[in-house]
């Protein structure tokens, strides 16, 4: 059966490190699976060792889903060519394009799902809260793969460490950001749970009657940085 792997993690988590691993876990199975001919073999065999797809552009129908996996992250969004090299890719995050980015991730990743491009999905996202997910899991369940919930061991995450998850994180996420991401954590991950939740309302501005003036009610809740 086909799986869709939900991971979890702020930044400085070891998110990124255990995707590693199980992308190296997947292609050893792949590797070993049985063949019928030496044709299907070769292609299986070339498909386990290279990297799992990351492209941005995904097959529009399959009939024969990859064993290679495909990963989806957000953070691919801020991946721009450097000014001084175009070849190297930087990574700018840009806190008012949020929407857009999660909106394109979602795009190439539904197109995936309902092509059936590959028997295992990656959404390597932070995942913190139970509806950030839900849009791919009842993508994945209309076309029928297992839902898999995944999220770093290690002793910092697990005890929302925030100083040592910000003295980890590669992304430049703020002390502060990371504090917020720990505290919006959700502990019952469940598919149940997942397709019962429900985004936050829209920020409400608010008026300030100490100076007469506006003043934006909104602050960032950390959910829109390291992805």
């Amino acid at each position: 059966m086909p799986q869709l792997i939900i991971m979890r993690g702020c930044s400085g988590s070891g998110k990124s490190t255990l995707v590693k691993q199980i992308l190296q876990s997947l292609r050893e199975v792949a590797v070993d699976l049985p063949t019928t001919d030496t044709t299907t073999s070769t292609t299986q065999n070339t498909t386990a060792a290279s990297e799992a797809t990351t492209a941005s552009s995904v097959p529009k129908t399959t009939t024969t889903p990859t064993t290679t996996p495909l990963v989806f992250s957000t953070d691919d969004f801020w991946l721009v060519p450097s000014n001084t090299d175009p070849s190297v890719l930087e990574y700018r995050h840009d806190i008012s394009r949020i929407s857009e980015a999660h909106a394109w991730n979602q795009t190439r990743a539904f197109a995936a799902l309902d092509s059936h491009a590959a028997n295992t999905i990656i959404i390597d996202n932070t995942n913190l809260c139970r509806w950030e997910a839900r849009p791919y899991v009842e993508r994945a369940l209309r076309n029928g793969y297992e839902i898999v919930v995944r999220e770093p061991d290690t002793w910092w995450w697990r005890e929302r460490n925030a100083e040592e998850l910000f003295r980890r994180g590669t992304h430049g996420v703020p002390f502060e950001a990371i504090r917020r991401m720990c505290e919006r954590y959700e502990v019952d991950f469940s598919v149940e749970a997942i397709l019962a939740s429900q985004p936050p309302p829209p920020p409400q501005s608010r008026f300030s009657h100490q100076r007469g003036g506006y003043r934006g009610g909104y602050r960032g809740n950390g959910s829109n940085q390291g992805n």
